[in-house]
C-alpha cells in the first residue's frame, strides 16, 4: 500500500484532472477515475472541522489529506 500526503488544494486539483480525463477518454478511464475521487472526497470530508457551539473552528491554511 503507498500513502499519498496531499494538501486540502492539491486534492481540489488532482480531483479537477481527473474529471477532465473523464471527459477526455470518456468510459475507458471513467470507472478509475470515480474510484479516486471517491477516496479523495471521502477522506477531504474526514478531514472537515468540527461544528462546537455554532462556530466552526479556524481552518488551517495548508490543511494535509492522507490517501491510502
Amino acid at each position: 500500500m503507498v500513502t499519498l500526503e496531499l494538501t486540502e488544494q492539491q486534492a481540489v486539483v488532482l480531483n479537477q484532472l481527473l474529471d477532465i480525463s473523464v471527459k477526455t477518454a470518456g468510459l475507458g478511464v471513467a470507472e478509475a477515475a470515480l474510484f479516486f475521487s471517491n477516496t479523495i472526497k471521502s477522506q477531504l470530508t474526514q478531514e472537515e472541522p468540527a461544528v462546537e457551539g455554532g462556530e466552526v473552528e479556524a481552518e488551517v491554511e495548508a490543511e494535509e489529506v492522507t490517501i491510502s
